[in-house]
């Protein structure tokens, strides 16, 4: 008798986590990157892609050369940092315009366990609402877990800043919100130009979920990032505020 893998997900939905591409920005944070392709993995998607932006972390560069890694994914070497907003541009490039795809950052920390409908919930929204986007909303509900007091600009802290964008609310646990490069599937709309997905990516048209199964956490937010001291410095060291949470707070 063969075994079912992951049971209470039907067919559709295993299909699109086996068929959807999915690419994971990096650069300089192997802790984070190790456990986002393990959660990938682990749920059932099979086209997983490092894209690589020149990091320096050895240990890094290892993982994406090793047989625990290539078992799991396989990288794009683009030997230098562009930031997330511009991978995307080159993301749609490689696949061509009008195709779905997975787009994340790395530093996320993905729903355990993840909605047994969660490719389809996200395809149908995408659809249901015209938007070329459908992200994760952010879990900011655990004060002892979560430093929201944290200041996040010159006028905003974490949860001043971040509470903003759910207040759109569309449907129970769904909210019209931008998604920028933190973690969303792109519907192609073919209304919209270029599909949706070439212009400004904070302006991109987006809902984002929330709910059992959706809701992901920010782990650079958390009083415990995960990070090792030597991995951190070495990011602070090679990042910039333009781009990165650790690059603007204090």
């Amino acid at each position: 008798m063969s075994i079912v893998p992951f049971p209470g997900v039907c067919a559709a939905e295993r299909r699109l986590r086996a068929e959807v591409p999915v690419f994971i920005n990096s650069f300089e944070q192997l802790t984070y990157l190790r456990s986002t392709v393990n959660w990938f993995h682990t749920n059932g998607f099979s086209k997983i892609t490092v894209v690589e932006q020149g990091s320096h972390f050895a240990p890094l560069r290892d993982y994406l050369t090793s047989d625990e890694f290539q078992a799991k994914a396989s990288v794009r070497w683009l030997g230098a940092n562009m930031g997330p907003r511009r991978a995307v541009r080159q993301v749609v490039h490689w696949i061509g315009q009008g195709q779905p795809f997975i787009f994340t950052d790395p530093d996320l920390d993905l729903p355990d366990p993840v909605a047994p409908d969660f490719m389809t919930r996200l395809f149908t929204l995408g659809q249901r609402y015209a938007v070329a986007k459908v992200g994760l909303a952010l879990d900011l509900s655990d004060a002892k877990k979560i430093d929201l007091q944290r200041q996040f600009g010159p006028k905003h802290t974490i949860a001043s800043y971040y509470r903003r964008f759910f207040r759109g609310l569309v449907e129970p646990e769904v909210y019209a919100a931008t998604v920028d490069t933190t973690f969303f599937l792109h519907v192609p709309q073919p209304h919209l130009a270029n599909f949706g997905i070439l212009s400004s990516q904070p302006r991109v048209p987006a809902v984002r979920v929330a709910g059992a199964g959706f809701l992901a956490g920010h782990r650079p937010w958390y009083f415990d990032n995960g990070l090792t001291p030597d991995e951190e410095a070495h990011y602070r060291a090679r990042t910039s505020g333009v781009s990165t949470h650790f690059g603007r707070a204090p």
